[in-house]
């Protein structure tokens, strides 16, 4: 079993549903402003995406440019195969989706 990639952290957000699909990661904390430091930023997800493969996970939650630069650098680490788990409302559930650029 893989790793689940949240891209920030959010208390708003039950994540536990995700577990499922692998331990999970917080990649980004709440408060962080990536617009203020974008290349520590993108230095910090290259770390933490860096053995990011087929088994992994990215749960999309928080700043859409934390959501981009994550999905890019998982990408890239993967040959341009990014796994995502989705939320569906109506079922209560994790959906996951495949991404391939």
């Amino acid at each position: 079993m893989g790793k689940v990639y949240q891209t920030q952290s959010s208390p708003r957000i039950d994540v536990r549903p995700a577990m499922e699909y692998g331990d999970i990661e917080v990649l980004v904390q709440q408060h962080a402003e990536p617009a203020l430091a974008p290349v520590p930023l993108v230095q910090s997800l290259r770390n933490a995406l860096r053995h990011f493969g087929d088994d992994d996970y990215l749960l999309p939650t928080g700043s859409p440019a934390v959501i981009a630069a994550a999905a890019m650098i998982a990408g890239r680490a993967n040959g341009g195969r990014v796994k995502m788990l989705i939320w569906d409302r109506e079922l209560k559930r994790y959906y996951e989706t495949q991404l391939e650029v």
